[in-house]
């Protein structure tokens, strides 16, 4: 299941999937579903990012993997057992260790999925202004994907 379109998230106005910039206003586009049609079932059988395959704009040919996604909760023991968390009034107490993504960072999740689209609608270029982790990112998925990437 992919989109059924992009929605600006100002004015409302709807516009196909394919859609490379923002809207006429030039306010950012959101993806909307059809969600009537997402079958759990077709979400569980990856434990990497592309087990939300189903749900992206992208086809299975253009995906290529770097091994994003997948990454493990881990219970802090010593956190998670009264003091702070207690006053919070949960059980336990996880962290996701993003650290093991291909840039080191979640970052790699968003730019898994926005360079390969971008590339799909025919960008050759790629920026993003940045201070870190955003850039290498995309640094790392535009060699990927044979495109150009600028660090602002």
């Amino acid at each position: 299941m992919r989109p059924a379109f992009l929605e600006c998230t100002a004015c409302s106005k709807h516009h196909p999937v394919q859609l490379l910039n923002t809207c006429d206003c030039g306010s950012p586009l959101f993806a909307r579903y059809e969600w009537k049609d997402v079958r759990t079932q077709d979400l569980l059988p990856r434990k990497d990012l592309w087990r939300y395959a189903p749900l992206l704009p992208l086809e299975p040919a253009e995906i290529r993997s770097r091994g994003e996604g997948g990454t493990p909760l881990h219970r802090l023991e010593r956190i998670g057992s009264g003091g702070r968390v207690a006053r919070l009034k949960v059980d336990a107490l996880y962290v996701k260790d993003e650290g093991l993504n291909p840039t080191r960072t979640f970052k790699a999740r968003g730019m898994a999925v926005a360079v390969p689209m971008a590339c799909a609608l025919g960008a050759t270029t790629l920026a993003v202004p940045t201070a870190g982790n955003a850039g290498a990112a995309l640094a790392a998925y535009a060699a990927t994907y044979g495109a150009r990437a600028i660090i602002l």
